[in-house]
């Protein structure tokens, strides 16, 4: 069985802050191919952001080996308007294309 994931941008930093803890698990089964990720140039766009943010330090050729590795083995959606009311607005980029895929929104 395949799994779509949409991944929370919070998973990729604290996949790259503590090596071994489950978001960093999420991150390394999406590298062997146990999970598809799901993207569009928005969620892009938001993991290009924060994970180039200097408050956590992160080594620029770590992100964009991770971001290779995740762009090369994602499936692309396009962003679609939605009625859906989400309560944790942050997140409504996330959970409106986990819907049209049937995926499950990871939270760790």
């Amino acid at each position: 069985m395949q799994y779509y994931v949409i991944i929370d941008t919070n998973v990729l930093v604290s996949s790259f802050l503590k090596e071994g803890s489950n978001p960093h698990k999420v991150v390394q089964r999406v590298i062997c191919e146990e999970y598809i990720p799901i993207l569009n140039n928005e969620i892009l766009d938001e993991y290009l952001d924060v994970l180039g943010r200097n408050k956590f330090k992160l080594d620029k050729n770590d992100v964009d080996n991770m971001l290779a590795n995740l762009l090369g083995k994602a499936i692309y959606v396009d962003k679609k308007p939605t009625s859906e009311v989400f309560i944790d607005t942050t997140d409504v980029v996330f959970m409106k294309h986990s819907k049209k895929l049937e995926s499950y929104m990871m939270y760790i």
